[in-house]
């Protein structure tokens, strides 16, 4: 629901909480 560049710049936050698989798993969950 949210636009791509909105998703990259949310990930690019998490990345420094969350490993990157915990994100992708994140966006594939949301698509």
């Amino acid at each position: 629901m949210l636009p791509d560049e909105v998703l990259k710049c949310m990930a690019r936050l998490w990345q420094f909480d969350m490993p990157l698989e915990s994100v992708d798993e994140n966006r594939l969950d949301m698509d």
